[in-house]
């Protein structure tokens, strides 16, 4: 008797940000270039100093023309805790008044514990995107 066995592989995540800005009246949305991001991965003690080879996080900065403006991703991204900050926004626009702390987890995004409905596509062997 023949017996195969695979292991399956952790599933990776990909969290991809379209950033848009709104007028005083919170109208009229537009998507925002040059808008820059922070990445870090939490873990029980605060920042994981091992993140994104142990520089201990990720940054990215939103760019594009079209459709494609005010977008930017954080790739490879395995199951945990993070934390994403904005560093830098375009003049005339405030900066988000927190970060924003998050867990990727069993094909979900939670945010405060809570689930995140509709936020995650994808399956565990192509991967995910948030």
């Amino acid at each position: 008797m023949l017996t195969l066995t695979n292991k399956q592989v952790p599933p990776v995540y990909e969290l991809a940000i379209t950033k848009q800005g709104l007028d005083e009246n919170g109208n009229n949305p537009k998507l925002l270039n040059d808008v820059e991001f922070k990445l870090e991965k939490l873990n029980g003690n605060g920042v994981d100093a091992t993140f994104n080879n142990s520089t201990g996080f990720m940054h990215g900065t939103t760019k594009g023309d079209g459709a494609d403006a005010g977008k930017c991703s954080f790739e490879n991204l395995s199951e945990g805790s993070y934390r994403l900050t904005e560093l830098k926004t375009v003049d005339g626009y405030n900066l988000l008044a927190a970060p924003i702390e998050f867990t990727l987890q069993k094909d979900e995004c939670r945010i405060n514990n809570t689930v995140q409905k509709n936020m995650v596509t994808g399956n565990p062997a192509e991967g995910y995107t948030v």
